[in-house]
């Protein structure tokens, strides 16, 4: 049995608000924008979720739903949701694979760049040697290249207030060694 479906069952069973209609809905909500594990998102600044560590989709929806992550759209989506949905939507997004990504490599100057970023050691301490994430952080291998720059973009003008520590280290990196890094990440 699935994992999201237990957890389903405990929030039905605590008497939580999520069903499995709205896990399956919600689901088909965020496919429109998001893609599933086997279609990208629909625009290359909007983040692959499918196969995304569950704390972190967890921890997020959470953000956007108190206010401390701004995105008017996701903030409209998470309204009505309790913890308890937002966990087993975590959960199901969780438990699919990541899609099958073909971008392309970084170009040599780029990949020069990134890996003078990397270098720091402070990207891989966290996202762990082939960022795959780990819990609460998320995985950046193979992600899009587009969103992947926005959000170091979000973290070093301090537009993305949910982790301070990236802003920190962020604050410092040159925007061409930010866009060097996305695509470098992306095309791992």
């Amino acid at each position: 049995m699935r994992k999201w479906f237990v957890v389903f069952l405990a929030v039905v069973g605590t008497g939580g608000a999520a069903t499995a209609g709205t896990v399956e809905e919600l689901a088909q909500t965020c496919t429109a924008c998001h893609g599933d594990s086997r279609q990208l998102p629909t625009d290359p600044a909007f983040p692959i979720i499918a196969g995304q560590q569950f704390y972190y989709l967890y921890v997020q929806l959470r953000d956007f739903a108190s206010g401390l992550r701004q995105n008017e759209i996701m903030q409209g989506i998470v309204a009505g949701m309790d913890k308890a949905t937002m966990q087993a939507v975590a959960q199901y997004w969780s438990e699919q694979p990541w899609p099958t990504t073909a971008f392309p490599g970084p170009t040599a100057e780029e990949r020069e760049r990134a890996e003078r970023v990397i270098a720091s050691g402070q990207c891989s301490a966290c996202h762990l040697g082939g960022f795959e994430g780990n819990s609460r952080v998320p995985r950046l291998r193979n992600q899009q290249p587009g969103y992947l720059e926005k959000i170091m973009l979000d973290f070093k003008f301090k537009r993305r207030m949910n982790a301070p520590d990236m802003s920190a280290l962020f604050t410092d990196v040159a925007e061409a060694d930010i866009t060097a890094l996305a695509h470098y990440l992306a095309g791992l």
